[in-house]
């Protein structure tokens, strides 16, 4: 198996890369911001992939992208049975040129082809393809072919042996012939596929004719259990399978929807993973596959049913043998929702016994936002197991659709938005520490509790009514129940189901089970085993009422010590007392057997129940815990939060848990069971800000350096609304250690501030925490290379995110920049340097410095001197790189960008 290392080919090498062309100046190349990037343009094992993902912009905002930290760049490369040819770099779009042979960038190269074989333009089909027969297309629902384009994702039918046989032959001839280095193409890093492809429901003939043989397995040949799931008459399978339900009739006939959307699943995902691993195996590297799949199909029920078969949790169990460590997803959002998402993955991904696996999202944004919600974001996504990216998207003047919705340069004015700052931040940031970030998981033994991500419950969910967006979350949103966990101080992972395992289950406090009443034997057994043996399990609906085919099972009433009824979900019920004007879909109806009803409505009815079994317990709320709500307190909560376009997943749920009611109500129900939030603020203000900040779950490497995300909550405000939150305390649980250097190093600058950390008797230990506008990063490092800083650039104006430095042609000004010892011994002797654009001055051109103490932090003054004439091309994010080189070698690094004021001449 291949665990993490993406530059090992052949032999362990990673063939020819082609040297930059025409460039002059160092900094125009993207090893000059990483220590993980060799002299020869090569990653090293501590290389942390990240890039901004192009769209044909312009030249100059490639070479801005290059300034700002980024050094990943999505190309293509395409080959095809029989013509023994390939895409050569003089015919490359000049952007994808410039970016992989002028400024050094790996190549994320997609290997995207989704047309029918020759003759290509086989607009009617079916019809005969020579050497592979007759080529027919995938069919919806209202048995139409006619409105598909024979090359669309929908048209494709993975079950025609033809079309299918050519996709795969495409694959192996790409692999081989643009696998192989050309003269003058650099090297892929590793391979993707077709863009955002991820199935549809397809009703063609050989669908159903599979679809036969896939319930008779599925069923051990009795066709009365299929009719007791189906709750109809069938006499064969092929009867069963010759009707299959349409989309809509995931309400009136569950049982058979789920075999129909499950039964296309597993098939598109084996074609899928069979597609991956022939480009792998053909590639002479056998480099990596990362496929660009998306979050439509995490927990979004409307677009899981209408947009895809996809089931995340499956592939990567197939894929990971080739993933090189990574999972690709296609991620767009921000603040919890995000870090629900990418944390799912996260999990997808890791084996049961855990390793060196991690998400990459090949596309990632937060929608149209501004820059401190992309702060308070993607500083906190990297402690949710974030290990590559390629954001989306740079943009550029005259952009158009996503490119200018989404672009981190204005598409009127062709200026860098706030966001593009906090981007070149968080790519400067990554570069600090970048090793450490590449190998850190997270730490064990720290108190967490987890939230099962059920799918089977999730293709038969709807979302509650007044969520209009198609991208919008089931009723009972789980999303939500993550939230309000961690505005309480909760750390909290989501897990698919092949986590239910008592050994992976082992690491946490407790298990949500949030809607999940579909479950197997298999599963509720392990869930059984993990209680029994200590574990604590919180689950809402009725847990396991149903298995995997929508028979009613009553698995779980034994373990709860309660039987659960039929139920239409459609009643609620108002919690009252405290939390008067919460209101939750339910009550479930419960016959409590042999467990406890702690809580009762006030006609008498179990609300929470409880049981202990052997070493652990459960507890049972009787409704959808994910659809509390305060309708009562919109309007107040309106007040100073901004709506979010209706038509983005994100819609709305800020505002309806910013009252904070639900997270208090759902933390008295921890509590009770002995259960507390993981971290605490305890300072001044300490009580107010806990909901609106996010401290996340320690991760480390092996040496014992620790880094935790301090944020926001990343909601959207009004204007005028917006918080800085000021300097507190927080009590937090933390591993033992004696921390060599303990800093933290905000999203607004590139500089470090010391903070406290001491060790309390009940284990935990109390940390100084700075104020915060949108996020930070936490160092604790026990034996790791010095850290550099760079704090903010006083005497300049500023940019239009409010902190970076903006300065006008001809100007001088003096920039600081801090060298940390962050090991156990004091820092030898060495010297200290800025690096900028050749036509830029730094004064002195060299600083040495003495020897450092442990835990000792130093400041040096550089004076730096613009151009008169501002010396580049406009748009642009100057750098400034102090390297810090211990006479063998560079062994720190930090940079910070500078924003020339417009009225500069151009080249």
């Amino acid at each position: 198996m291949r665990l993490g290392v993406l530059w090992l080919g052949v032999g362990g090498l990673w063939i020819g890369q082609a040297p930059a062309q025409g460039v002059g100046d160092p900094l125009e190349n993207v090893r000059a911001y990483s220590l993980e990037i060799d002299s020869a343009g090569l990653p090293l094992p501590g290389y942390f992939p990240i890039g901004l993902r192009g769209g044909d912009p312009p030249l100059q905002v490639v070479r801005l992208v290059t300034h700002a930290g980024f050094n990943l760049w999505q190309d293509f490369s395409i080959a095809r049975p029989g013509e023994g040819a390939v895409l050569e770099p003089e015919k490359r779009p000049e952007a994808e040129k410039a970016a992989l042979f002028t400024h050094g960038m790996f190549g994320f190269t997609q290997a995207k082809d989704m047309r029918p074989p020759p003759p290509h333009g086989m607009s009617k089909l079916p019809r005969e393809a020579p050497g592979y027969g007759m080529i027919t297309l995938g069919v919806d629902e209202k048995g139409e072919t006619g409105k598909l384009d024979s090359g669309s994702k929908q048209a494709f039918n993975i079950f025609n042996p033809g079309r299918r046989a050519y996709h795969l032959d495409s694959k192996a001839a790409t692999g081989r012939l643009a696998g192989a280095a050309h003269a003058l193409a650099k090297p892929t890093l590793f391979w993707g596929m077709e863009n955002e492809w991820e199935g549809m429901l397809n009703y063609a003939d050989e669908a159903k004719a599979a679809f036969a043989v896939w319930l008779e397995k599925t069923y051990g040949g009795k066709i009365s259990g299929l009719n007791e799931a189906w709750e109809g008459g069938f006499k064969s399978f092929a009867e069963a399978a010759a009707q299959p339900p349409k989309i809509a009739e995931y309400v009136s006939h569950p049982g058979a929807f789920l075999d129909w959307h499950d039964f296309q699943t597993e098939a598109f995902t084996a074609f899928m993973s069979e597609a991956a691993h022939t480009l792998h195996e053909h590639d002479p590297l056998r480099r990596p596959v990362v496929h660009k799949s998306t979050q439509q199909m995490i927990d979004m029920p409307h677009v899981s049913r209408r947009r895809g078969v996809f089931n995340h949790e499956r592939f990567a169990d197939q894929m990971r043998d080739i993933s090189g460590g990574l999972y690709g997803v296609n991620v767009y959002g921000s603040g919890d929702r995000e870090a629900y998402e990418i944390n799912y993955i996260y999990h997808c991904i890791q084996p049961l016994e855990g390793g060196a696996f991690g998400v990459m999202t090949p596309e990632m944004n937060n929608h149209n936002g501004p820059g401190y919600q992309w702060g308070a974001t993607y500083w906190r996504v990297l402690s949710n197991g974030l290990k590559a990216s390629n954001l989306f998207a740079p943009g550029h003047k005259g952009a158009e659709e996503d490119y200018a919705t989404f672009g981190h340069i204005d598409a009127k004015t062709g200026e860098p938005r706030d966001k593009m700052f906090y981007a070149a931040r968080w790519a400067h940031m990554i570069h600090r520490t970048e090793k450490l970030w590449k190998e850190a998981q997270p730490l064990p033994d720290m108190p967490r509790v987890a939230i099962l991500l059920p799918r089977r419950d999730l293709i038969l969910a709807t979302p509650p009514s007044r969520m209009k967006s198609q991208w919008a979350y089931p009723e009972n949103n789980r999303s939500l129940v993550f939230q309000w966990l961690r505005q309480a101080g909760y750390w909290v992972d989501v897990l698919p189901y092949n986590k239910l395992d008592p050994g992976y289950l082992g690491r946490y406090q407790a298990l949500f089970m949030v809607g999940a009443e579909h479950l197997t034997q298999g599963e509720c057994e392990r869930l059984t085993a993990y209680v029994t043996q200590g574990g604590t399990v919180i689950a809402d609906e009725r847990p396991g009422y149903y298995d995997e085919r929508h028979r009613v099972r009553h698995q779980l009433d034994d373990l709860f010590g309660a039987r659960f009824e039929a139920w239409d979900g459609k009643s609620s019920y108002d919690l009252g007392g405290d939390y008067a004007g919460v209101v939750a879909s339910g009550l479930v109806p419960v016959e409590v057997t042999t467990g406890t009803a702690v809580k009762r409505s006030a006609d008498g009815r179990p609300l929470v129940t409880e049981r202990k079994v052997g070493k652990g317990r459960v507890l049972h709320l009787a409704m959808k815990l994910g659809s509390l709500w305060s309708p009562q307190d919109k309007a107040v909560v309106e007040s100073g939060y901004a709506p979010v376009n209706p038509n983005t997943a994100d819609a709305g749920e800020g505002l309806v848990a910013a009252a904070f009611k639900e997270s208090r109500w759902l933390t008295q129900q921890l509590q009770r069971l002995g259960i507390e939030p993981a971290y605490r603020l305890t300072g001044k203000n300490g009580l107010a800000m806990q909901p609106h900040v996010r401290l996340e779950q320690p991760w480390g490497d092996d040496q014992g350096n620790v880094v935790l995300t301090y944020s926001t909550d990343a909601v959207l405000r009004l204007p005028g609304s917006a918080i800085t939150l000021p300097e507190t305390t927080v009590e937090v649980m933390l591993p033992e250690g004696s921390w060599s250097l303990a800093v933290f190093g905000r999203a607004e600058d590139a500089g470090l501030e010391p903070i406290r950390v001491e060790r309390l008797e009940n284990g935990r230990s109390s940390v100084s925490l700075p104020s915060i506008e949108t996020a930070g990063v936490i160092y604790l490092l026990k034996e790791h290379p010095p850290l550099l800083g760079i704090p903010q650039i006083q005497g300049v104006e500023r940019a239009n995110d409010g902190h970076a430095a903006q300065v006008d042609a001809g100007q001088t000004f003096m920039m600081e920049v801090q060298l940390a010892t962050a090991g156990q011994e004091p820092l030898g002797p060495g010297h200290l340097e800025v690096r900028a654009l050749k036509a830029w001055k730094v004064q002195p051109a060299r600083m040495e410095t003495g020897t450092l103490a442990r835990g000792e932090m130093r400041s040096y003054r550089f004076t730096v001197t613009v151009p008169d004439d501002g010396g580049a091309a406009r748009p642009d994010l100057f750098p400034l790189v102090a390297r810090w080189n211990d006479g063998q070698g560079d062994r720190a690094i930090c940079a910070t960008n500078v924003f020339l004021k417009a009225g500069a001449e151009e080249e």
